[in-house]
C-alpha cells in the first residue's frame, strides 16, 4: 500500500467533466474520460441495480480485497473439473440474460461514443478469433457464422416502456461486474462506473502520467492497458463501511469492465481446431485468467 503525494500529480480531472489525453511526444491517445456515459438517469441506474444484485448473488473470483469481483460470459469453470462454457457462479437464466443486456448497452456506447484509434484493435481482435458474443443461451438470437456472426439484438427496460434494439454487435464474450474493488483486470481497458457514493478517496490513477480522474457515476474510462494505473482505496478506516443484514459491506462504488485472459485468443483457436481438448482449454483458459487477476 502505498500513500498518495497530490505534490506529482499533473492533471486532475474534475468529476464533472470528460477528456482525451495525447502523450505529447508520440501523439498516442492514451486516456479517454466520458462523463454521463449514458444520457438517460432511469436506465443508468437500472443497470447500477442490476449490478449490485450480480455482485450479490455471485462468488467472488478475487478473495484477497475487500470489494467483490464476480464473472460474466464465458468461463472455464474450476480448475478440477472446468469446462468451456457459460460462467457457472450462479443460477437462473432470467438474470444472466439481464447481465448480457447490460453489456451488451456498455459495448454499444463505446462503439457509438469512442474513437477508432481507441477501438478499433479491441474489435479486430475479436472479429479475427472469432469468438462467441456474450449471449446467454442463444436468448439474444446471436448469429455463429457469415454476415450474422456476433449480431442479435436486445432491449432495455425504461420505467414500463422497452427500447429493443435489433441487428446490432452484441457484447464480447467476458467481462467482470464489481463493488469495491481497488484493481482491476486489465488485458483490455474499459470501464463503466455506474454507481459512486463514497465520500473519500476510490478514484482512478494513471502513475506514468500523473493523472487523477476523480470518479463518479456514470462515468467511461478507456486506459491504455500497459500503463501503471489504479484505483485507489476507499477513504474508510475499520469499522466505516458499516454491516447489512447480510453482512456485506455497503456499494460505495461499482460498475462494469470488459476483460479477458492473455491466453484466450490462442487456446480458443486450438479449441476449435480440435488440437486440444475441452479440459485442456478450460485449464489453460483458467490459468490465464488467474494470471492476470494477479497482475
Amino acid at each position: 500500500m502505498h500513500i498518495l503525494d497530490e505534490r506529482n500529480l499533473k492533471l486532475i480531472i474534475p468529476a464533472d467533466e470528460g477528456a482525451m489525453v495525447h502523450n505529447k511526444k508520440t501523439g498516442d491517445l492514451v486516456l479517454v474520460v466520458v462523463q454521463d456515459f449514458c444520457k438517460d438517469p432511469q436506465i443508468c441506474e437500472s443497470v447500477n441495480k442490476m449490478i449490485t444484485k450480480d455482485c450479490m448473488l455471485k462468488r467472488d473470483i478475487q478473495k484477497e480485497d475487500l470489494g467483490k469481483l464476480v464473472l460474466s460470459g464465458y468461463s472455464a469453470g474450476s480448475r478440477n473439473g472446468g469446462t468451456w462454457d457459460w460462467a457457472c457462479n450462479v443460477k437462473g437464466p432470467k438474470h444472466e440474460l439481464n447481465v448480457c443486456l447490460a453489456f451488451a448497452l456498455s459495448f454499444s456506447k463505446m462503439c457509438t461514443l469512442l474513437p477508432v484509434e481507441v477501438l478499433g484493435n479491441y474489435v479486430e481482435w475479436l472479429t479475427a478469433i472469432g469468438f462467441p458474443r456474450m449471449d446467454h443461451r442463444r436468448a439474444m438470437g446471436s448469429g455463429a457464422e457469415g454476415d450474422s456472426w456476433g449480431r442479435g439484438e436486445y432491449y432495455i427496460k425504461r420505467g414500463d416502456d422497452t427500447i429493443t434494439f435489433r441487428d446490432v454487435t452484441l457484447a464480447p464474450p467476458a467481462g467482470v461486474m464489481a463493488s469495491n474493488y481497488a484493481r482491476h483486470l486489465h488485458k483490455y481497458g474499459y470501464s463503466w462506473t455506474t454507481g459512486w457514493m463514497a465520500e473519500v478517496s476510490g478514484h482512478f490513477y494513471i502513475a506514468l502520467y500523473g493523472i487523477k480522474i476523480v470518479q463518479a457515476a456514470n462515468t467511461f474510462i478507456a486506459w491504455q492497458p500497459c500503463q501503471l494505473h489504479g484505483t485507489s482505496l476507499l477513504g474508510l478506516g475499520p469499522g466505516g463501511l458499516g454491516r447489512s443484514r447480510s453482512g456485506r459491506p455497503p456499494f460505495f462504488q461499482q460498475g462494469l469492465s470488459f476483460v479477458s485472459s492473455t491466453r484466450l485468443a490462442s487456446t480458443w483457436r486450438k479449441y476449435k481446431a480440435q488440437m486440444i481438448t475441452q479440459e485442456q482449454a478450460a485449464e489453460e483458459y483458467g490459468e490465464g485468467m488467474e494470471a492476470d487477476v494477479n497482475n
